[in-house]
């Protein structure tokens, strides 16, 4: 009981107090009574306490690792493969407010990319795609204010693939 009441202590602390420190690497929005009112700065940001948050990301690069594809290129060979993405968030207001779970939109588009371009280019080609797949990637994501620096393909391998049909 006591835990809950400690916690709703702290979390007004945060509220009454009327100001808010931005570090030099965050990025983020002013937000009054829920609506936008301006983007952040880093150093002391005032607000209006109980009215006004503040909604705060690291606008520092930053990679994600991609979970592993198994995909068929164009001269219907198996592979598998793993890919980094290096990126960093470019608009704060874009990435908090125009999509939902940035990162997970963030990898499956990379991913989806990734598919996309595998399958119009041979084995022999497809082991020098990272350029191509970043430079796609970059024009997907920009509408959410990330910033894609790259995108490394490693762990690319042929594989040879088993289907059981059971009727």
């Amino acid at each position: 009981m006591f835990d809950k009441l400690i916690d709703f202590v702290l979390n007004l602390k945060d509220e009454v107090i009327p100001v808010r420190i931005i570090n030099e690497w965050e990025g983020g929005i002013h937000m009054r009574a829920g609506k936008f009112l301006k983007p952040t700065q880093p150093g002391l940001n005032f607000k209006i306490p109980f009215i006004d948050q503040f909604w705060v990301v690291h606008t520092v690069p930053q990679t994600v690792d991609l979970l592993s594809q198994t995909l068929t290129t164009k001269d219907g060979k198996n592979i598998v493969l793993k890919g980094i993405i290096r990126y960093k968030i470019e608009d704060p207001k874009k990435y908090l407010i125009s999509v939902n779970s940035a990162r997970d939109v963030l990898v499956d588009t990379v991913q989806g990319v990734i598919k996309n371009v595998i399958e119009d280019f041979t084995w022999g080609d497809a082991t020098k795609l990272d350029t191509l797949i970043t430079e796609k990637s970059k024009v997907m994501v920009e509408e959410w204010g990330i910033k894609v620096e790259s995108v490394t393909l490693v762990d690319f391998s042929l594989i040879k693939t088993y289907r059981l049909i059971q009727n």
